[in-house]
């Protein structure tokens, strides 16, 4: 399909979406389609609006604080930055350096862009923290079992003293 053609479908599905007499689980499903055919193609939905005579979209902002508990703080921020982008919304970061401390994503994008990763990056964060300490606990419990004196230190100790 041209790019035309492909932006006539979106047309066609976002106002067969938003028409009152569409019963509300095909509206979903056209709203859907839509959305994903403007992802697909890299139609963003300016044009779309233009050409329906709407006006533009209003811009927003969103200021979301990743936490730097863990040392995982810069990765973190890193991949809510990457899912971010992904939902076409540009991101910078504020302190975002090797400390402990929390650091400030600011979001910009259109309001019904910014819907998704509002919902999404509490989540997404906090399974990521999940999963960091889960697998920090599974290193040191592999440390002890390689140990295998029952306390990590005693290893170490044994390895710098000369004992009687």
């Amino acid at each position: 399909m041209t790019s035309d053609k492909i932006t006539a479908r979106v047309k066609a599905l976002l106002t067969r979406a938003e028409h009152p007499d569409t019963p509300p689980a095909e509206a979903q499903a056209a709203a859907t389609k839509a959305a994903e055919l403007m992802m697909r193609h890299a139609i963003t939905e300016a044009p779309v609006r233009a050409d329906t005579g709407k006006p533009p979209e209003p811009a927003g902002r969103l200021d979301y604080t990743v936490a730097g508990t863990g040392g995982h703080g810069k990765a973190r921020t890193a991949a809510l930055l990457t899912i971010t982008r992904a939902y076409r919304c540009q991101a910078v970061t504020f302190g975002n350096d090797a400390s402990n401390h929390p650091r400030t994503l600011g979001i910009i994008g259109t309001e019904s862009t910014l819907a998704a990763p509002r919902v999404l990056l509490p989540s997404i964060e906090m399974q990521m923290h999940m999963a960091a300490r889960a697998a920090t606990r599974a290193y040191g419990q592999g440390l002890r079992a390689a140990a295998s004196w029952g306390t990590p230190g005693r290893a170490a100790l044994a390895d710098h003293c000369v004992l009687p």
